[in-house]
């Protein structure tokens, strides 16, 4: 008998020996929950980092765009989110962690970019800034971030993080008035006329705007349509 097959026998007979210490029941647990968890992901083979880039636009208001970059074809949808009732009697929009997980999981270890936004001072640094945001508004945008992040991290999906003012000066430069959302809307649609449909309304200024953060994003990465190809 051969060294290797010395080795291997004992290593059998020491993994024997550790199971034994354990019940059938309990071995089985443990089993099903490998066996459950491997299903819930059911991940696909494949290395998604070479094909799908994200865009996010964070809020509970925001949109995602995913963009298969060697087909050059594009998916658009809102943030998943879902209404609850307050203590007073009022609704809440939350964000919905599942929600977001399941429309993902195909693109897992691919890479996305987000929207890095901070806490905005409950009193405005000048009178009647437009830039208001109150206490709450900054903890749910709080809570969204990290629930975004969380989500990208089970993925294994990387994130890289711009400021507004970064992206926006160089993805928008064809706007005129940069916070005018609208008007980013139509620039959006004026550089992707393909994707009218699904930025057609006003209230899609969301939308277009995952879509022009990827826009920089890639163009960070020197993804284009014409070198689609060559980034394998």
């Amino acid at each position: 008998m051969s060294s290797e097959n010395t080795e291997a026998d004992e290593i059998k007979k020491r993994i024997e020996a550790k199971l034994s210490e354990f019940s059938f029941d309990e071995i089985t647990a443990v089993a099903t929950s490998i066996v459950r968890t491997t299903d819930a992901l059911n991940l696909p083979p494949k290395n998604n980092l070479h094909i799908y880039r994200i865009g996010i636009d964070p809020g509970v208001t925001g949109a995602i765009t995913v963009h298969n970059y060697l087909e050059d074809t594009h998916e658009i949808f809102d943030m998943p989110v879902f209404k609850t009732i307050t203590s007073k009697g009022g609704t809440r929009t939350l964000y919905d962690p599942r929600g977001l997980y399941e429309p993902l999981k195909p693109y897992h270890g691919s890479r996305a970019y987000i929207e890095d936004l901070e806490a905005i001072a409950t009193v405005p640094a000048k009178p009647g800034s437009k830039f208001q945001r109150g206490a709450l508004a900054n903890f749910s945008l709080g809570v969204g971030m990290g629930t975004i992040e969380t989500v990208l991290t089970v993925l294994n999906i990387g994130v890289m993080k711009y400021r507004p003012q970064t992206w926006k000066k160089s993805a928008l430069q064809g706007v005129g008035d940069k916070t005018d959302k609208d008007s980013v809307r139509q620039y959006a649609v004026s550089l992707y006329p393909h994707l009218y449909g699904e930025l057609s309304r006003k209230k899609d200024h969301n939308r277009a705007e995952s879509l022009m953060l990827l826009h920089f994003g890639e163009s960070c990465e020197g993804i284009s349509v014409s070198a689609r190809n060559e980034s394998l």
